[in-house]
């Protein structure tokens, strides 16, 4: 009983660390809104693949989400950095909204995102089937040389050991 107690407190402890960052990520959001406009209208814009997975999002996949802002943020600091070179204002905003490859930078920076995120799995699974495999071959010449340079007495003793194990 105790130790659900624990778990349940330590939950809503981090529940409410959370919720502390999300109140101090928006009270910052209103802050740059205020003093930047522009720079915040293209960070909105950019960083929608981000906010709908926070939103949307399950908790059980925890590299996906930083994963997303990462690179959806990597997509989005090139539009910042034009829009700093040509003044910061919102019809200069508007300009680098108004260009498709500035959104195909912003969002494809997102969608290899989330390529990653699904292909990801797939390909590491893949990766470790194929050390397993190369392991198993490599224990299996070291047995069929073991055999040869000890005959089939090491098998049998093998066998015998085992069988003596199982029994007790």
């Amino acid at each position: 009983m105790a130790a659900k107690g624990l778990n349940a407190r330590d939950k809503n402890k981090k529940q409410g660390q959370r919720g502390g960052s999300v109140t101090l990520l928006a009270i910052l959001i209103v802050l740059a809104s205020a003093v930047a406009p522009a720079m915040m209208l293209v960070m909105a814009v950019g960083m929608v693949p981000s906010i709908v997975l926070l939103a949307v999002g399950s908790r059980d996949q925890r590299g996906a989400i930083p994963s997303m802002v990462a690179l959806n943020l990597a997509g989005v600091l090139p539009v910042l950095g034009t829009l700093f070179e040509r003044g910061v204002s919102i019809q200069a905003a508007l300009s680098l909204l108004s260009d498709i490859y500035n959104w195909a930078l912003m969002y494809g920076a997102a969608a290899t995102a989330g390529m990653l995120m699904w292909a990801g799995p797939a390909v590491a699974q893949v990766i470790i089937d194929m050390q397993a495999q190369s392991r198993r071959r490599h224990l299996e010449k070291l047995r069929r040389k073991m055999l040869e340079e000890w005959g089939g007495g090491l098998l049998a003793a093998a066998q015998g050991t085992a069988a003596v194990d199982k029994a007790e």
